[in-house]
């Protein structure tokens, strides 16, 4: 028996009356440094309390560099830029406490999330410690952070996918009982360090373990921001005019990170190492996620990928020889293997995602900070997703996110029927952007 008018139109109300499950593929939490101490290993306590007090000072010269108008010699402070500042170091209201963050994200209407550490280092990893810190001190910092982002995953019951901290991979022995470690605590995946510039790159046999430990467990591999790395200036270069690089000089580390990013240079290095150096040959349930690093770059790189696929290229010999070595396809990879962490996805990265491939791409609100949706995710989902079918919008909301992490979605769909936002809310188009500072509204 055929439809009626009536009843298609019937149909269309209800699926745009219908909620969307919606996951952000990119949020951070940490545990106030209070708390942060008394999973830190005792013997690194005092260094801890002295290390705090030079990380505030040094948060304090930061806020005063980064929300003073005109200039930091100056008093006048800009309140838009200090509570910019402010939130991202801090985070917002909920930002430590289960309840409270899981009330933010369902503001949002957030049902589960992808967490990572944050970047202040005050609130998240113990000394700010980084990959590349293979002291004892570094590397139990990492490990407090673990345990305590496993315990803080178990209190949201199976709405958070905590990232495990572990340092450079060569030191192939310890990451591996790290990742036995973060399984156990429940974490689903760790955040991927950067290729050591001295040391053999990640197809080499040496990093084997790794692999099948992830594989083991099901665990992820993550690349946040400009984690994947080299980095793109040399310390020398790096020096401010004064030869001391001061934070604010143009040159200093941070500011070039924070003006540059990732730009996509580490990230593809970490493409084609995993498929042409046979990684997933070997591991084929492996996986990798780059968040926060845009989307604008991505189309691109995977034509790239496919270059010694191509006719064109196919008589240069370099490139026969890495086509002769692959057993599929490099789109088999890509769709199999890749995936992207669309951190406040902007209007002029929708008309990207058939290229990078619908069921590739997963939204995230890079809660709490401030160049994030929140608290205005609403209007960002509207202004960069009205007009998407909502067949496409489905998979990159949230069940691509559901199929990379493992969340459960039965369970996540009980919640969105009563907080996330439906069909036609998202295909109404915003006529004002909000007083906002996040990248959504670029």
């Amino acid at each position: 028996m055929s439809s009626t008018p009536d009843d298609q139109s019937q149909g269309s109300m209800l699926a745009r009356s219908s909620r969307y499950v919606v996951i952000s593929a990119d949020t951070h939490c940490g545990a106030p440094h209070e708390v942060m101490r008394t999973y830190l290993d005792e013997r690194f306590r005092d260094d801890f309390d002295s290390w705090l007090v030079t990380a505030q000072e040094r948060r304090e010269q930061m806020f005063r560099i980064f929300a003073t108008n005109p200039d930091p010699a100056g008093d006048e402070l800009d309140e838009r830029r200090l509570e910019r500042f402010e939130s991202f170091f801090t985070g917002l209201k909920g930002y430590s406490d289960p309840d409270k963050w899981l009330s933010a994200q369902e503001a949002d209407g957030i049902v589960a999330s992808a967490i990572y550490p944050t970047g202040s280092g005050l609130d998240g990893v113990p000394f700010a410690a980084k990959p590349s810190d293979d002291d004892e001190r570094g590397i139990a910092a990492m490990r407090a952070y673990n345990r305590w982002l496993g315990e803080f995953c178990s209190s949201i019951q199976g709405r958070g996918a905590g990232l495990a901290a572990v340092p450079m991979l060569h030191h192939v022995e310890l990451v591996t009982e790290m990742i036995h470690e973060a399984a156990g605590f429940g974490l689903r995946g760790i955040m991927l360090p950067n290729m050591a510039p001295d040391q053999p790159a990640f197809n080499h046999p040496m990093y084997e373990p790794v692999w099948a430990a992830c594989e083991e467990h099901g665990l992820t591999l993550n690349i946040h921001g400009g984690t994947a790395g080299p980095e793109m200036f040399t310390a020398t270069q790096m020096q401010g005019p004064g030869g001391d690089g001061e934070v604010g000089d143009p040159f200093h580390a941070a500011s070039l990170k924070s003006a540059l990013g990732d730009g996509g240079v580490g990230s593809r290095r970490m493409m084609f190492t995993f498929v042409y150096g046979g990684i997933f040959d070997r591991f084929p349930t492996l996986r990798i996620a780059f968040t926060e690093a845009f989307l604008e770059w991505v189309p691109f790189e995977r034509i790239k990928l496919s270059a010694p696929f191509s006719e064109l290229w196919y008589n240069n010999w370099s490139l026969r020889q890495l086509r002769n070595q692959l057993e599929r396809h490099p789109d088999d990879y890509w769709e199999d293997h890749f995936f992207f962490g669309a951190s406040f996805m902007a209007p002029r990265e929708t008309p990207l995602r058939h290229n990078i491939g619908v069921g590739q791409i997963m939204w995230g609100s890079d809660y709490p900070h401030a160049e994030g949706t929140h608290p205005h995710t609403l209007e960002s989902l509207r202004n960069t997703f009205a007009g998407v079918p909502a067949d496409e919008l489905r998979l990159m909301l949230g069940e691509n996110a559901a199929r990379f992490y493992g969340f459960d979605l039965a369970q996540l769909r009980a919640i969105a029927d009563r907080v996330g936002p439906t069909v036609a809310m998202i295909d109404d188009p915003i006529v004002e952007l909000p007083d906002s500072l996040s990248y959504a509204f670029r």
